[in-house]
């Protein structure tokens, strides 16, 4: 994938999972809202099979009740759903969809393959039988692969510049199926924690605010989007899919310190950080990750 489309994926999902946060392995079959970016840059607003994994074959429908449709997974690069994104990320000698389960500095990714059941159609993979689940951590750009066995040697390795990680570790703090946990920690490692007060949100965000269509940079990255700010810390963002009249909303809490604004949603705690400005009482810069985007005023809180 070139440069230009490796920032273009980089961005939609920095942008994206400020605000939506994984919840792997829905247990109900089925199909779901989703983008597909495909190797090449090009984009594909479609439906996709809710599974715990992709292995060769990723089924999708064009609409929610077409035909069931296959694209081989190495030609897809990321699956951005409201539940779940999966990217193609190196494991061995190949890549694999992967979903990314823990996002930052450090970025965490969850592969699985299900065994003593029956394929699903086409390869996908089904719930059925004993998961063999392998991660691979993401660290400047260096992938790093942890499997069951001795997953704490290899976690201590790549982890082991954090004081506080490192004393989990060899304490046996951290479950082979919980390292979310361990690169959660590793990326609040040394920061001072955030702490607010009831009443110290900045007051400026109360109302609706809608992503500014004009802005290129906010349209090629959030789309058609509006965040509906509450006085008790509430958060109601919401999305709409440019291929149906439907659109995608999540609900959080926030709240703000300094030039901060903290989302979190209590289902999945994890806090997100983002940077932001008022440029005016009815214009709101808000930079996530690095993607400026602009929102408008519609309505004051």
């Amino acid at each position: 994938m070139n440069s230009y489309y490796g920032r273009k994926v980089s961005a939609i999902i920095a942008s994206l999972s400020f605000f939506l946060y994984p919840a792997f392995g829905q247990p109900n079959l089925g199909f779901t809202e989703a983008m597909i970016i495909k190797k090449t840059g090009d984009t594909m607003n479609c439906f996709v099979e809710i599974a715990p994994g992709y292995e060769d074959i990723v089924i999708y429908r064009l609409n929610k009740d077409g035909q069931g449709l296959t694209m081989k997974a190495k030609e897809i690069q990321t699956i951005i759903t409201a539940y779940q994104i999966y990217e193609s990320i190196p494991l061995g000698k190949n890549k694999k969809l992967m979903a990314l389960i823990a996002d930052g500095p450090v970025k965490l990714y969850k592969y699985i393959i299900i065994f003593n059941g029956n394929a699903g159609p086409a390869g996908t993979i089904n719930l059925f039988g004993k998961p063999d689940i392998t991660y691979v951590i993401k660290k400047t750009d260096n992938y790093y692969e942890i499997n069951e066995k001795g997953y704490n040697s290899s976690l201590m390795d790549v982890l082991k510049d954090c004081d506080q990680v490192v004393k989990k570790i060899e304490s046996d703090n951290y479950k082979f199926m919980e390292l979310e946990q361990a690169v959660k920690d590793y990326n609040n490692c040394n920061k001072p924690q955030l702490i607010t007060r009831q009443g110290e949100n900045d007051m400026r965000f109360l109302g609706t605010w809608k992503s500014d269509m004009k802005d290129e940079v906010t349209k090629n990255n959030l789309g058609e989007t509006t965040m509906t700010f509450y006085n008790e810390g509430k958060l109601i963002y919401e999305t709409k899919l440019s291929y149906s009249r439907n659109s995608l909303k999540t609900e959080l809490i926030y709240r703000t310190i300094g030039d901060s604004l903290i989302s979190d949603k209590p289902s999945h705690a994890e806090e997100r950080i983002s940077i932001y400005k008022f440029e005016n009482d009815d214009k709101l810069i808000l930079e996530i990750q690095g993607v400026r985007c602009v929102f408008l005023r519609r309505k004051k809180g």
